[in-house]
């Protein structure tokens, strides 16, 4: 772009007194629109199956509020769903559709940040759009949790909220980083500065371990899979979902793999994971009555492990050992031995905060009914927390002594 050109496009302020009408109302519809999207990228394979399978009872409608609920789910909400005479609370959060809610969130605030750019941009009004487009994304949401409440099951509304304004706002802040000229990039700059420089620099080492942790989840369930592949076909067939059924249950159990991966890595930490009546621990399969999905036939037949699957809990020794040593190793030789522990020690608690939240959103739970649970067990945080750490320390201190010595030599 050209001199000229540039001088084009530079705006004027506006004074700070003054609320941009326009560019409220585009916050509001593009906040909307972000919500909107993922309710339509859900509702075109609820249609498809009501179409084109034979044996739907239920009306149109019904199959609309299949999107609303989805919807809801995503963003960790919850559902009333009436079975006879009692009535159970569903909460689960496909971590797949969460992903998607962030990203067509990310892709409404890109298209409010071109236009705050082209409109004229308020420094002293910066909060207007964000806190607008939130409420826009959240208004959309509360009536798509309505549309959702037409069908059999009811949407509890409050529960909806918090994910929404935490989705919405991860969005807004996510395209924000590619506009360094808007005016809320400079607060929100302003505020990372405050944050103390231990705690900045173990975010990208405590991201890298988790992905570490993720790539070693993703291939156990690989294995589990392909060595029980004739028993999850028998339990499909048990079922005997029909054509459409089965894919659309086969994209279902698609869906549900990164929970999936996040409870495989709960559980390389040593903690149980309950999946109905049946508990798998870090050193045996107990035995249980199971939901009938017909992934969940991959897991291993009761019994105990063999004795070297006992320190599959050193994985997460060495992912924090690797968040430790990255964050420590990013600063100079000449930092002491504290400087360098405080940032590793402040890596395996992001580490530690974010994997056990992840490991909370991840599973999902009917009340009243307990074969339908699958959770890692409230242990994962103290066994997380303690893993990370002494690797984190571990290799940090390790590291320093090394380097030390090599200064010398």
């Amino acid at each position: 772009m050209s001199v000229l050109q540039r001088d084009r496009n530079v705006t004027v302020l506006r004074p700070a007194g003054r609320f941009n009408r326009r560019l409220g109302g585009l916050a509001l519809v593009y906040g909307a629109v972000g919500a909107v999207v993922l309710a339509l990228v859900l509702l075109v394979p609820s249609l498809v199956a009501w179409t084109a399978d034979s044996r739907s009872s239920v009306s149109w409608l019904d199959a609309m509020s299949v999107a609303g609920d989805g919807w809801v789910l995503a963003h960790h909400g919850s559902l009333r769903a009436p079975a006879g005479s009692v009535t159970h609370v569903v909460t689960f959060a496909p971590l797949i559709f969460t992903a998607l809610a962030l990203w067509c969130a990310r892709a409404g605030a890109k298209a409010l940040l071109r236009e705050v750019e082209h409109e004229g941009r308020d420094a002293g009004r910066w909060w207007h759009p964000v806190a607008l487009f939130i409420g826009g994304y959240l208004i959309a949401g509360l009536l798509l949790a309505l549309l959702g409440a037409t069908g059999t099951a009811t949407p509890r509304f409050l529960t909806v909220v918090p994910g929404a304004i935490v989705v919405a706002a991860a969005g807004f802040g996510w395209a924000l980083r590619a506009e360094p000229d808007a005016p809320a990039y400079a607060v929100c700059a302003d505020w990372w500065e405050r944050v103390p420089d231990g705690v900045r620099r173990g975010v990208r080492p405590a991201c890298e371990a988790a992905l570490a942790l993720f790539a070693v989840a993703t291939l156990v369930l690989v294995l589990l899979v392909a060595t029980h592949t004739s028993r999850i076909g028998q339990v499909n067939g048990l079922l005997g979902p029909g054509a459409v059924g089965t894919v659309i249950l086969a994209l279902a159990q698609l869906a549900s793999v990164p929970n999936m991966i996040v409870l495989i890595t709960g559980w390389t930490s040593g903690a149980s994971v309950h999946l109905g009546t049946a508990t798998v621990s870090s050193g045996a399969v107990h035995t249980g009555l199971l939901p009938s999905i017909p992934v969940l036939g991959a897991i291993p037949d009761p019994g105990a492990f063999p004795v070297y699957l006992r320190v599959v809990p050193l994985v997460v020794v060495l992912a924090g050992g690797y968040a430790g040593a990255r964050a420590a190793g990013a600063l100079s030789t000449l930092s002491g031995l504290r400087t360098k522990l405080t940032a590793a020690a402040s890596a395996a608690g992001l580490l530690t905060v974010g994997m056990s939240l992840l490991a909370w959103i991840a599973g999902a739970h009917v009340s009243g009914a307990p074969l339908a649970r699958a959770q890692v067990g409230l242990v994962v945080l103290p066994l997380f927390a303690l893993e990370f750490v002494v690797g984190a320390l571990v290799a940090a201190a390790a590291l320093h002594y090394i380097r030390v010595r090599r200064s010398h030599v």
